[in-house]
C-alpha cells in the first residue's frame, strides 16, 4: 500500500513542517484575508478599550494618592501598545496582501490563466535588470560615441513605454488605487525615461555654465535611477519568489555603495583611484564591506573622509545584520526552543499546584478531625 502524503494522516512530522512553511499570506483566498482583516481590527479595539480602563484606573488611585502605583500602569500600557503595534504591522501585511490577491485574481481573469501573469513579472523583472545593466555600463564608460549613447537612450525609453503600460494596466485592475500607489509609486518613478544630454547632441553647449550644470544634474539622476530600478527589480523578486533576506540585505549594501560612490566621485573624481564612476564604486563596495579603502583612495577631503566614515559605520552595521541572519537561518532561532521550554514549565507548574491543592484537600479534613478530637 503507497503512503498518501497527501492525506494528513499519513503525512510525516517534516511533510506537515514543509507544507506549513510553504503556506503564504498571498496563498489565501479574498474572503479569508478579509476575515482576518476584520478580526485584527477587533483584537486592536479590545486593546484599546484596556488601555482606556487602564487610564481611567491609573486617574482615580492618583487621586487617591497611590503613587506607588505609576510606574505599574505605565509598564501595562507599554505592554498593550506594543501589541497594538505589532497587530498594526500584521493588519498592513494582510491588507497589503488582500489587495494584491484581488488584483492578480483580476488580473489572471483578464489574460486568462496564472501562468500568464507570471510571464508577464518575469519579463518585467528581465526587463528591469536589462536597463540596469544598460545604465550602469553607461554611467561607467565616459568614453562613449554620440551614436551609441543615443541608441542608449532609445532602448532605456522603449524599456521605460512597457513599464508605463504595464503600471497602469495593473492600476486599471486595482481594487484601492491608494493602497497601489503606496505599494507601487516607485513603479511609476522608475518609469519616467530620463534624457542623456550628450545623447541628444546637446553636448556640444557644456562650455555655457548652466548646460554644464544641467549635465551634471541629470548624471545624479540618472545614477538614482539605478538604485531605483534595483529597488524595483528586488520588490518583483519578492513577490515572485521568497527572497525577503536577500532584499533586505542587497538593498542597504547597493544603496551604501551607489550612494558612497556618487559622493566620492563627484567630490574627489579628478584624483586617482576614483577618477572613474567604475572605481568609484569599487572603492565604495571596499569601504563598506572591509573598510579596506586605503589601498585603493585615501579621501583628501572633508567631504571625502566624512564618507568614508559613514559608510565604515553602516557597513559594520550591515554585515553584522546579515551576518546575524544569516546564523539565524543556518543554526535555527533560539526563541522557539525557549518558548517550548516555557510551555513545558507552565504544565509542569500547572500539575505541581494541582498536586499541592490535592494535598491540601487531604489534608484539611484531617486537622479538623484532630481539632474534634
Amino acid at each position: 500500500m503507497e503512503t498518501d502524503i497527501k492525506n494528513p494522516d499519513f503525512m510525516s512530522l517534516q511533510d506537515i513542517k514543509r507544507a506549513v512553511d510553504k503556506i503564504r499570506l498571498h496563498d489565501l483566498d479574498q474572503l479569508i484575508l478579509q476575515q482576518m482583516h476584520q478580526e485584527i481590527s477587533a483584537e486592536q479595539e479590545v486593546l484599546r478599550k484596556e488601555a482606556t480602563e487602564l487610564h481611567g484606573k491609573l486617574k482615580c488611585d492618583l487621586n487617591e494618592g497611590h503613587g506607588s502605583l505609576l510606574s505599574e500602569y505605565k509598564k501595562q500600557i507599554r505592554q498593550v501598545t506594543v501589541q497594538h503595534k505589532n497587530l498594526e504591522e500584521d493588519k498592513n501585511k494582510v491588507f497589503d496582501a488582500w489587495q494584491q490577491r484581488i488584483l492578480e485574481d483580476r488580473l489572471i481573469t483578464v489574460l486568462g490563466s496564472r501562468m500568464c501573469v507570471k510571464t508577464l513579472e518575469f519579463f518585467i523583472i528581465g526587463l528591469i535588470f536589462f536597463v540596469i545593466i544598460l545604465l550602469i555600463y553607461d554611467l561607467s564608460s565616459p568614453g562613449l560615441s554620440d551614436d551609441t549613447r543615443l541608441t542608449f537612450f532609445i532602448l532605456d525609453t522603449a524599456a521605460c513605454i512597457i513599464f508605463l503600460i504595464e503600471f497602469f494596466f495593473r492600476h486599471h485592475y486595482a481594487d484601492s488605487k491608494k493602497w497601489f500607489w503606496s505599494r507601487h509609486w516607485i513603479d511609476f518613478v522608475t518609469s519616467i525615461p530620463i534624457p542623456d544630454l550628450q545623447a541628444l547632441r546637446i553636448g556640444r553647449l557644456a562650455r555655457v555654465a548652466r548646460v554644464a550644470r544641467l549635465m551634471r544634474v541629470v548624471r545624479i539622476l540618472r545614477v538614482l535611477r539605478v538604485v531605483f530600478f534595483f529597488w524595483r527589480g528586488m520588490d518583483k523578486l519578492s513577490d515572485v519568489l521568497d527572497v525577503k533576506m536577500m532584499k533586505r540585505s542587497l538593498l542597504l549594501v547597493s544603496l551604501f555603495l551607489i550612494v558612497g560612490a556618487l559622493v566620492i566621485y563627484y567630490a574627489e573624481g579628478t584624483q586617482d583611484g576614483v577618477n572613474s564612476f567604475a572605481k568609484s564604486i569599487w572603492w565604495s563596495f571596499t569601504t563598506v564591506v572591509t573598510g579596506g579603502y586605503g589601498d585603493i583612495h585615501n579621501p583628501t577631503t572633508t567631504t571625502g573622509q566624512l564618507l568614508t566614515v559613514l559608510l565604515v559605520i553602516a557597513g559594520m552595521v550591515v554585515v553584522g545584520i546579515f551576518t546575524a541572519t544569516l546564523t539565524s537561518v543556518l543554526v535555527g532561532d533560539g526563541s522557539e526552543k525557549i518558548e517550548l521550554m516555557q510551555k513545558a514549565l507552565n504544565i509542569q507548574l500547572e500539575a505541581m499546584m494541582q498536586k499541592i491543592s490535592q494535598i491540601e484537600t487531604h489534608v484539611a479534613p484531617d486537622s479538623a478531625q484532630e481539632n474534634k478530637e
